[in-house]
């Protein structure tokens, strides 16, 4: 049986009747179960199960639970989840070479994979093909409810089987997708039926793509496919291949623009003096290659030398695009070598887990605008040139900030506040929401 796939869009897919998924990065997977009979097939119509033991291992676990429902049939995602919004793409690819069965096993009981459910096809032997997705939502809800499963993905669950919900508000969903550094979100039209083998227009799909100013390195022959790069420090640095998003007469120039400016041709290669400088917009490096790189425009505004490495890691980590980082070299710890594009990279990694501890607390700072050995000064009060997009708190006459989106936070991080203290209670209650005990060792006298 052959899944339903959505179709790519570049617009935001913001539509009324219709609901948003989470995308997670794995392998599609249809789990056929019918009373002893288990199967787990792939996209290409191959069993994953025996890649895969710790999802059938789990599944005949709790085979009782299910028996009332089967024959049942599940459309999901097969991961390695990194966190609610994320998986590991890299990590779910490598599981997928393993051919040694030991190595298989071990991987099983070290990382187990999860199998993210987002449908339901039959239950009970029920087809619900011709059910609408509404509806099929509603009926994998009360599956999980039964079996007393969890409905949302969770790291921390030893649950291998888990529910995909989705949301109404596209603007909330992809506030998380972008915090968590997701791959993209799945909208689809609540009246949609289950399509086999369609590539259809009532699901699509909207990635969270990352941008690289880069440069065009050369053009091969047999495929009319152009090779990017950037400058890290002299020497070109190699970013791989895109072909997709070029309009025809968009390649015809470039092809006859680099045929009559080559600097070197092989068999397979032209090749040319970086020169025309373009933004490409891709969803992750992978084995060192950008993964799905797209043509976004040309940028003749740029020069190649513009074109770096580092602005190439700082565009990595999808920065908020209304906010300039000033000094990116700046030095902060010398000893060390860190500069001041490392601590904002840091920040943004971070972001998911720090923010929800400052979120709406009266937030101090300290600010080290020489690096981590120079002169530092504490501040309270929200500048009056502070971005529109921090929030404040006023109290005793103090303008306090709030950190409470991921913009703020790395405004802050540019501004170098390296410090962040926050009290114990939030804005909207006067006591506190945490105790802490501080534990000394004792003395060895």
């Amino acid at each position: 049986m052959k899944p339903m796939l959505p179709s790519l869009t570049f617009d935001p897919p913001i539509r009324p009747e219709w609901l948003y998924e989470v995308k997670y990065d794995g392998f599609r997977a249809l789990l056929e179960w019918e009373n002893d009979h288990l199967q787990l097939i792939s996209r290409n119509g191959k069993s994953l199960l025996p890649q895969f033991p710790e999802i059938q291992e789990f599944l005949e676990r709790n085979a009782k639970l299910f028996l009332p429902f089967l024959p049942l049939q599940l459309d999901g995602e097969l991961v390695v989840l990194e966190n609610r919004f994320k998986a590991n793409f890299s990590a779910i690819q490598g599981r997928g070479r393993l051919k040694s069965e030991k190595k298989i096993q071990e991987q099983a009981t070290i990382t187990p994979c999860h199998l993210l459910v987002f449908d339901i096809l039959k239950i009970q032997g029920r087809d619900l093909l011709s059910v609408p997705y509404i509806k099929r939502k509603e009926e994998l809800s009360k599956l999980f409810n039964a079996v007393h499963f969890n409905r949302n993905p969770d790291t921390s669950s030893l649950q291998l089987l888990q529910c995909i919900e989705p949301y109404t508000d596209f603007q909330e969903i992809w506030r998380n997708v972008v915090l968590y550094d997701g791959e993209g979100i799945i909208a689809k039209q609540k009246t949609s039926l289950w399509k086999e083998g369609k590539r259809s227009e009532d699901w699509l799909k909207y990635k969270n793509w990352k941008y690289v100013s880069c440069f065009i390195t050369e053009m091969d022959k047999t495929n009319h496919y152009f090779g990017v790069g950037v400058f890290k420090e002299k020497d070109v640095y190699r970013l791989g291949k895109i072909l997709f998003g070029l309009k025809p007469e968009e390649k015809q120039i470039l092809s006859q623009t680099l045929k009559h400016n080559k600097q070197n041709e092989d068999a397979q290669f032209i090749y040319v003096e970086p020169a025309i400088c373009l933004e490409v917009k891709y969803l992750e490096v992978f084995e060192n290659e950008l993964r799905e790189p797209y043509f976004d425009r040309f940028r003749f505004d740029l020069s190649v030398e513009d074109c770096s490495f580092d602005q190439f890691m700082l565009q990595q980590k999808n920065l908020p695009t209304d906010l300039e980082i000033t000094h990116p070299d700046k030095a902060l710890w010398t000893e060390k070598d860190i500069k001041k594009s490392s601590y904002i990279h840091y920040l943004r990694e971070i972001s998911p887990q720090i923010l929800p501890f400052l979120s709406n607390r009266a937030l101090t700072v300290i600010r080290y605008p020489h690096g981590i050995h120079g002169e530092a000064f504490y501040q309270k009060n929200c500048p009056d040139y502070a971005p529109d997009f921090v929030q404040t708190y006023t109290d005793n006459g103090i303008d306090f900030i709030l950190c409470n989106n991921v913009e703020t936070l790395i405004w802050l991080g540019n501004q170098l506040a390296i410090e962040f203290h926050i009290p114990f209670q939030t804005i909207r209650y006067s006591g506190p929401e945490e105790i802490i005990f501080d534990l000394d060792p004792p003395s060895k006298d």
